[in-house]
């Protein structure tokens, strides 16, 4: 998130901030389902936010272009 206000690229600064709030998802599903109440789509829903979360921060870094 301290991407947004920097010298980044709006849409690099975003993409990156939305993957690390997938990342925050994805971990606390892992800590519901471990912790609180296991839940059938748990290892769905642990894995497709992982995996966005993976594809914002990578999408992020080759959004920026040539400098």
């Amino acid at each position: 998130l301290a991407r947004l206000g920097s010298g980044v690229p709006k849409h690099s600064a975003w993409l990156a901030a939305a993957g690390a709030l997938a990342f925050v998802v994805s971990d606390s599903l892992i800590g519901i389902d471990r912790f609180v109440q296991p839940f059938s789509t748990a290892p769905y829903l642990i894995i497709l936010s992982y995996w966005l979360g993976q594809w914002g921060i990578a999408a992020s870094v080759f959004s920026q272009g040539k400098r």
